[in-house]
């Protein structure tokens, strides 16, 4: 794998990577043999792709294991199977392993392979040593599930006058100046106060983030072939393609919760001083409140500490804001829509109960309102703690992140949004490296930050579902 990463972005790349090894080893196994190259920085575009040659037959063979003189003499009765998998530097290594424990001597392998043929997608499928043409193919192509998250819901994208521009700005009215009460007859201008429009901006450098996939030749010609040879080949390369694009999201969804402060890429996290939620009253951390059994009513003070939070985030806004969102962790979720109201006092049967706790919304949206704003409860991976899968996050805690959509400003009462993010270029694929027997594209995705002029929109407490 090539990866460039500009300076002040190693720990994006990091967290990345670390996602990708969590939720696509295989995936990631592909990309550490040079298949793709990850960027991540940078404000300048390659002014031309560097044009290298394609090593192909035996210049691309690396290590041979197993090789015996005994398991020699037995391959050459077909008594042993030859296999090519993953080795360094972008070759190919040679296994050989005999047909009737199936076990590769001296391949140095994890124990997870070990005792299987193995073919080059590691170990989340077991290989065969059926020839192509002995399959029936099932044309449902099996899609290993990754990670996602729904930060993107809670900004407006905003694309901006340049997609190639350096930085990304927003310009911010305020007025000044008041009017004047005079006393009565007194029409003299002896006092002023002028009315003023001040003009102030907001400003972010702009981040590439590009990902690079091959086609070759080969690919190109089964997927013509109309499942000839391979059928489900056009299913694989568009994969490849959706992958690239997945990858490209979820960065730029990192980046729009935690943002990068090594560059002053401002993100959700960023906006205002983060609050510790057992810090604030009495309140318990949701997995605190759960694992208490003293408490016969769970439900009650959960709803009780998060009615008390939305309304304190709702008060300086006056309620003018259309809707309020609540985006907290997975695990915190499921406590949060799980906790009985009260053991002892709701007489609500289990059916009655089951029903009104998870009968609002989807399995990961809740809609309600209070004092007369919609208050959406949703869910996304992305604020769990470290311990619970999140590459992106760097604490064991969680996250509860409050937003608001958008607020009626300037004179006229007009309805504004409140929380913008900048990506100049949302989706843009060029070839940049013709090869003898494969070209390079590059997906390409321009972000610079969280525009955020008024930061009562934004309230993020630490540690709510989970403290530590």
């Amino acid at each position: 794998m090539n990866l460039n990463v500009d300076k002040g972005l190693e720990s994006l790349a990091d967290k990345a990577l670390n996602t990708m090894a969590r939720f696509n080893p295989m995936g990631l196994e592909s990309m550490r043999h040079d298949t793709v190259n990850l960027s991540i920085g940078g404000v300048d575009i390659d002014a031309a792709a560097t044009m290298t040659p394609l090593y192909v037959g035996d210049s691309n063979i690396g290590k041979i294991h197993g090789l015996t003189p005994t398991m020699d003499a037995l391959y050459k009765q077909g008594k042993v199977g030859m296999q090519y998998l993953p080795g360094k530097n972008g070759k190919w290594d040679i296994h050989f392993a005999q047909g009737a424990d199936r076990r590769m001597i001296g391949d140095g392998l994890p124990s997870v392979m070990r005792g299987l043929t193995m073919d080059a997608s590691g170990p989340l499928i077991a290989g065969s040593l059926l020839s192509p043409n002995s399959i029936s193919w099932i044309t449902e192509l099996f899609k290993q599930p990754l990670s996602w998250s729904r930060a993107s819901e809670l900004v407006k994208i905003q694309t901006g006058t340049d997609p190639w521009a350096v930085v990304q700005a927003m310009a911010a009215v305020s007025p000044s100046g008041w009017g004047m009460v005079n006393s009565a007859g007194g029409l003299g201008n002896t006092m002023s106060g002028d009315v003023e429009a001040r003009l102030g901006m907001l400003e972010q450098q702009i981040i590439n983030i590009d990902v690079t996939y091959k086609l070759t030749i080969e690919e190109l010609k089964r997927a013509e072939s109309s499942g000839q040879s391979f059928p489900l080949a056009g299913q694989v390369i568009a994969y490849k393609q959706e992958y690239a694009k997945w990858i490209s999201d979820i960065i730029r969804d990192g980046l729009i919760y935690y943002g990068n402060t090594a560059t002053g890429n401002a993100g959700l996290l960023n906006i205002d001083t983060i609050t510790a939620w057992t810090g604030v009253g009495s309140n318990q951390a949701l997995a605190t409140i759960a694992a208490d059994g003293a408490n016969t009513t769970k439900g009650s003070k959960i709803y009780q500490q998060f009615a008390t939070a939305v309304v304190a985030f709702l008060n300086p806004m006056k309620n003018r804001c259309k809707k309020v969102r609540a985006t907290m962790s997975v695990e915190a979720f499921n406590i949060f829509t799980s906790a009985v109201y009260s053991d002892a006092y709701n007489p609500s049967n289990p059916w009655q109960i089951v029903e009104n706790t998870f009968g609002a919304g989807s399995n990961q949206v809740l809609t309600g309102s209070i004092g007369g704003v919609k208050v959406e409860v949703a869910c996304d991976p992305m604020l769990s703690g470290s311990g619970h899968g999140n590459s992106f996050n760097s604490q064991t805690y969680d996250y509860l992140v409050l937003t608001a959509d958008e607020l009626t400003a300037g004179p006229s009462d007009e309805s504004q949004s409140l929380i913008h993010y900048g990506q100049p270029l949302g989706e843009f694929v060029y070839p940049v490296m013709p090869q003898q027997f494969s070209t390079q594209y590059r997906y390409l995705k321009r972000v610079s930050g969280v525009f955020a002029p008024y930061k009562n929109a934004v309230k993020v407490y630490s540690g709510y579902g989970y403290a530590s």
